[in-house]
């Protein structure tokens, strides 16, 4: 029986890279089938492997075997060369002080973080502030105060534009915020904040293009009675809307650009439009956006 025939490729490598470079981001979750293609195949198109990278609990790093990344009881040995290059987007949810840290550290190009750790605040403060790239951070308001206080080149958060606090927000953080540039979006927990705060919040920065409050769908509706919240609902930046699952939508966002985020964006473009049922069934429904 004669060996099988294995033709060279027909194309110039550059061009082959490209083409399947551009299938791996159009279908990320290709990956792992584009990765079996051929040896080269599988060098340029692994690292796409972890553009999204979940870390949650006590786990260990190891080999990859799904997309995204995740893990929430193994060890894994990412390379520095990996971290540095390919993590766009990194969830970390209580994992332990010395993988968050290296994760943190090395992890340069991260533009979109969702980050509740261990570590102690002064010292995770200073490792998201040296990251240069973040556009979206999702955290509680001490990590931001940390940042802010590092001195960067550039300076912590020059780019971020969207922001979630977790839990209680501390009204002084107001002119610690007015330090970030370019921030257009904030979202903050409902059961930590109420109308004349927001209102406050709003009123100081009228550059800001969405706040939304998020609650778990069985909080109370809004008192449309009270003179505060009426003028909140009224203003067409705000948005109130539910999130049962936050790590699901984090990661939704992450594959698919579709989150909270986006569907507030969508909701309030509809609202600005004229479009009567989209505020009416915010009113009614307490929610800013239908399916």
């Amino acid at each position: 029986m004669s060996s099988p025939t294995f033709l060279p490729p027909k194309l110039p490598p550059e061009l082959e890279r490209e083409i399947f470079e551009l299938a791996a981001q159009s279908d990320p979750l290709s990956v792992l089938q584009l990765m079996l293609v051929a040896w080269r195949i599988h060098d340029w198109v692994k690292p796409l492997l972890y553009r999204v990278v979940l870390l949650q609990g006590q786990f260990v790093l190891k080999k990859v075997s799904s997309y995204p990344w995740e893990s929430s009881s193994r060890y894994t040995s990412i390379s520095l060369s990996i971290l540095q290059q390919s993590v766009k987007h990194l969830y970390i949810q209580m994992a332990p002080s010395n993988v968050t840290e290296h994760v943190l550290s090395a992890a340069s190009g991260v533009e979109n973080l969702w980050v509740r750790t261990m570590l102690e605040e002064s010292s995770e403060g200073r490792l998201v502030a040296a990251l240069p790239n973040v556009r979206r951070l999702h955290c509680n308001y001490s990590l931001i105060l940390d940042a802010l206080d590092v001195e960067t080149t550039p300076p912590a958060f020059s780019r971020l534009t969207h922001l979630e606090i977790f839990g209680e927000v501390d009204p002084d953080i107001w002119e610690e915020l007015a330090l970030i540039p370019n921030l257009t979006h904030l979202a903050v927990d409902d059961g930590w904040v109420d109308g004349p705060l927001l209102l406050d919040l709003l009123d100081r920065f009228k550059s800001l293009h969405v706040l939304i409050m998020l609650c778990w769908p069985d909080r109370p509706t809004l008192d449309l009675d009270d003179e505060g919240m009426h003028q909140l609902v009224k203003d067409p930046r705000f948005v109130r809307t539910a999130c049962l699952d936050r790590m699901a939508d984090w990661k939704s966002g992450a594959l698919t650009g579709v989150d909270y985020w986006s569907r507030a964006d969508d909701f309030l473009a509809r609202r600005r439009a004229g479009d009567i049922n989209a505020l009416r069934y915010f009113i009614e429904h307490d929610a800013a956006f239908s399916n």
